[in-house]
């Protein structure tokens, strides 16, 4: 039995690392550092639809047009063809990137398709 507002099936989170997953939900906006309670210190917001910026590997070239997909390592990589698909997280709006990461991987700005 349930205790009273307790869930046996909360949600849990992870970076994709299939390529091509078409079980992604969504993308990593930002952590959530609000929360005073220790029971949420490790909690972060999720973005499903709308405008973001979306990381991409230092590897890889992206257009404006592009639809992306997981690249299976956390960040995303065009896929090979205009189709929305299952898998389609994205579409690039821009190739000037946002931001530069540590391990060379770009942010840039996109619309996140509803998953």
């Amino acid at each position: 039995a349930e205790e009273k507002g307790k869930c046996e099936y909360f949600e849990k989170t992870k970076y994709s690392d299939v390529e091509g997953d078409k079980d992604v939900a969504g993308v990593f906006y930002a952590w959530d550092d609000e929360d005073e309670d220790e029971k949420y210190l490790n909690d972060f917001f999720v973005a499903m639809t709308g405008d973001l910026v979306i990381r991409v590997a230092a590897s890889t070239t992206v257009a404006r047009g592009d639809l992306l997909i997981s690249a299976g390592d956390g960040t995303a990589k065009p896929q090979a063809d205009d189709i929305v698909r299952s898998s389609t997280i994205a579409k690039i709006i821009s190739t000037n990137h946002t931001a530069t990461y540590e391990d060379g991987s770009k942010a840039y700005p996109c619309v996140l398709m509803a998953c």
